[in-house]
């Protein structure tokens, strides 16, 4: 393609499908590897690529993280009360361990926010993180996005509150009833649109 505004090893998004690394750029079409999935390949015709609104998420310096979390509604409220601090805390500190990755801090300190209690999945919190780093260097990012949910879980696990479940579950909740409901947005770009994921 004569006009490349992307290049191997960057991770792109075509209009409002999937984000992509790219592996290969041929003459008839591109093939890349899934962001959420990096076993599934993708093949798209360069025809297709050069009409569409491409967004490079490597060339982005600041990315935003909103992961959504659900709590048990059974959780005590003076637990709750110490979750958004705590887990903003957890995902600042999950910073540390990278190098040239800068937490950027919010005014009040706190990043996390109870904003939904009729989610069937239970008590719903959300974070809306801003990170800034020194490279475009997706590879890390995803280490960073993984230490992040980890720090949380650990957070949740430190203060004995339990992941959320099926609503229908709560009546009779019992330890191996709780799944896993930690719900990532770290894998979706932000773009002009609004949607989640990756910073401006």
């Amino acid at each position: 393609m004569v006009d490349r505004r992307f290049s191997c090893g960057d991770l792109i998004k075509l209009g409002n499908d999937k984000d992509f690394y790219v592996d290969h750029v041929g003459l008839l079409a591109t093939r890349g590897r899934l962001f959420s999935g990096a076993r599934y390949e993708v093949h798209i015709p360069n025809s297709t690529i050069v009409k569409a609104n491409i967004t490079n998420e490597s060339c982005f310096k600041e990315r935003r993280l909103s992961p959504t979390i659900h709590v048990d509604p059974t959780t005590p409220a003076a637990k709750l009360k110490q979750l958004p601090i705590a887990l903003s805390t957890a995902v600042k500190e999950a910073t540390t361990a990278f190098t040239g990755v800068k937490y950027i801090q919010k005014e009040n300190g706190v990043c996390c926010e109870l904003r939904d209690m009729q989610d069937p999945m239970g008590l719903r919190f959300e974070l809306s993180v801003m990170i800034q780093h020194d490279k475009s260097d997706s590879q890390k990012w995803k280490r960073y996005m993984t230490s992040a949910n980890i720090a949380m879980l650990e957070c949740l696990q430190a203060r004995g509150i339990r992941m959320g479940c099926p609503r229908q579950q709560h009546e009779g909740l019992t330890s191996t009833s709780l799944g896993s409901s930690l719900s990532s947005a770290f894998d979706n770009p932000l773009t002009a649109s609004g949607a989640w994921g990756f910073g401006e």
